[in-house]
């Protein structure tokens, strides 16, 4: 019974390696994304022939993806000790997180296509940027990863798990990363790549603490 027991949290406690990892590997993604983002240039053909869009989208799928899969664990490590409220945030979380991985793939290699073979679709004032369904589409991902990583940080503070500023700058870095901005939006540019460095900064820190374990032992 002991052995069986052991090699349950030996194997918990690998799985938690596996999402750190994930986690500091979905965050500095994420910086990259912005960083290397052809900086307040969205619109237009002209764009996505730039030598950094497919580099900068690229990390923007594997900065979802991996973070995708590094908050499944880091929901596991609280051992229901997030509540309803952290049950309702991570799946929220999750959805516009998979939403995201999507927008991604899309953007990396097929914006790209679009743009050199009916480039007026994606030109300022295009039905890519006007058109309510691919408005929607486009919205959609940053509204839920908002509203489910709120939620979800909060839970998290309340379960005192987590170091708290980690948690504290994830509900930051995703308000700032998720709010519309220039040319889309009113907001400048620069908040939304701050946003990507402080939310990847929050990645990195939570999924430092799983690969070491840290709190593991208070969860359990």
């Amino acid at each position: 019974m002991y052995q069986s027991m052991a090699s349950k949290q030996t194997s918990s406690a690998g799985a938690y390696k596996w999402s750190g990892l994930a986690l500091v590997l979905g965050g500095v993604s994420f910086a990259l994304f912005m960083l290397l983002h052809p900086f307040g240039e969205l619109e237009g053909a002209e764009v996505t022939m730039r030598w950094n869009w497919v580099p900068a989208h690229t990390f923007h799928f594997l900065g979802a993806m991996f973070t995708l899969l590094g908050i499944i664990g880091l929901y596991a490590r609280h051992d229901g000790a997030l509540g309803r409220l952290g049950a309702i945030g991570f799946v929220i979380a999750f959805i516009g997180t998979a939403m995201f991985v999507g927008t991604g793939m899309f953007t990396a290699w097929v914006w790209p296509v679009i743009a050199r073979h009916v480039p007026a679709f994606v030109a300022p004032g295009g039905p890519l940027f006007n058109d309510s369904s691919t408005v929607g589409f486009t919205a959609a991902p940053y509204a839920l990863m908002t509203l489910g990583y709120i939620l979800f940080g909060a839970a998290m503070l309340k379960a005192k798990v987590m170091p708290r500023w980690a948690v504290i700058m994830s509900m930051l870095g995703i308000v700032l990363f998720c709010v519309p901005v220039h040319p889309v939006g009113p907001v400048p540019w620069i908040v939304r790549v701050i946003g990507a460095l402080v939310f990847g900064g929050a990645l990195a820190w939570l999924g430092s603490a799983l690969w070491c374990g840290k709190g593991v032992a208070q969860a359990e």
